[in-house]
C-alpha cells in the first residue's frame, strides 16, 4: 500500500511538470510524458503513448479553456479540424497498435525531428506567413493529416497543426497552438479508446498524471500568453529536440 502511494504522489508531481510545458506549449503534455515513461519507467511505445493520452485529455480540455480566455478561439476553424480528424485518429492508432514497438517510436522521434528542422529554419529567417490564408476548405486537409498522426503518435497532430494554422492560415504561434488544443479533445478521446482497447493504458499512472497535470497547466498557458512570439517558437523547437534525442539514444527492451 505504501509503495501505491508514493508511486501515485511520484507520478502527480511529474505530471505536475509536464502540465506546466504543455499548456506553454499547447500540445497536452504528451510531448514530454511520452519520452519520460519510455525512457525513465521502461514502459513500451505504444504504453507511453497510451498512458499520455489519459493524461492528454485533461489537460487539454482545462487548456482550452485558458487559451480562450487569453486570446478567443477561432470555434468554426476548430469544429472544422476536429470533425475532419476523428476518423483519421481511430486510423493512426490502429496502426500504431499493430506496428513494432521501435518503428513506432523512431518514427515519432523522426517527425518531430522534422518539424523542429522546419520551424527552426523559418524562424530563424524570420519568414512572415503566406500574404493571402489558403482557402477555407484546405483546413480539413490539415485535419485530417493532424488527426492520422495524433492517433498514431500520441501527440503528432499538435505538431502538425501548429505551423500549419501558422504557415498557411496566417495565425500568430499562440494562436495555433489554441488551434491545436480544439483539435486535440476529439483525437485524444479517439486514441485513448483505441489504445484501451488494446491494453496498451497504464491507469494508475495515468490518473497520477492527469491530476498533477490540471494543477500546473493553466500556468503554462498563461506564461505562453507573455512571451513574444519568436522566444515561444524558439522555446518550443529545443523543446522537441530533446524530447526527440531522448527517444532515439533510448535502446529497446
Amino acid at each position: 500500500m505504501h509503495a501505491s502511494v508514493v508511486q501515485f504522489a511520484l507520478f502527480f508531481l511529474l505530471g505536475g511538470a509536464i502540465g506546466f510545458f504543455g499548456g506553454l506549449f499547447g500540445v497536452g503534455g504528451a510531448i514530454v510524458s511520452i519520452p519520460v515513461l519510455a525512457v525513465a519507467f521502461g514502459m513500451s511505445e505504444q504504453q507511453a503513448q497510451g498512458t499520455s493520452l489519459l493524461m492528454v485529455v485533461s489537460n487539454v480540455v482545462v487548456a482550452l479553456w485558458r487559451y480562450n480566455r487569453e486570446q478567443k478561439i477561432d470555434w468554426r476553424m476548430g469544429a472544422y479540424l476536429a470533425t475532419v480528424a476523428i476518423p483519421f485518429s481511430y486510423l493512426g492508432a490502429h496502426l500504431a497498435t499493430e506496428l513494432p514497438e521501435r518503428i513506432v517510436r523512431y518514427a515519432f522521434a523522426s517527425f518531430v525531428i522534422a518539424i523542429a528542422a522546419f520551424m527552426a529554419w523559418r524562424t530563424g529567417r524570420a519568414l512572415a506567413p503566406r500574404a493571402e490564408p489558403l482557402p477555407f476548405v484546405f483546413v480539413g486537409v490539415v485535419g485530417a493529416i493532424s488527426g492520422f498522426m495524433a492517433g498514431a503518435f500520441g501527440i503528432g497532430g499538435a505538431m502538425f497543426t501548429i505551423p500549419a494554422m501558422s504557415v498557411f492560415f496566417g495565425l500568430s504561434q499562440v494562436a495555433a497552438q489554441g488551434q491545436a488544443l480544439v483539435l486535440a479533445v476529439p483525437g485524444a478521446l479517439v486514441g485513448l479508446v483505441t489504445y484501451t482497447v488494446a491494453r496498451d493504458v497504464a491507469w494508475l499512472v495515468g490518473i497520477a498524471l492527469a491530476l498533477g497535470g490540471c494543477t500546473t497547466v493553466v500556468w503554462g498557458a498563461h506564461v505562453a500568453h507573455r512571451l513574444s512570439d519568436r522566444t515561444l517558437r524558439w522555446l518550443w523547437i529545443c523543446f522537441l529536440l530533446v524530447a526527440a534525442t531522448a527517444l532515439i539514444l533510448r535502446k529497446s527492451s
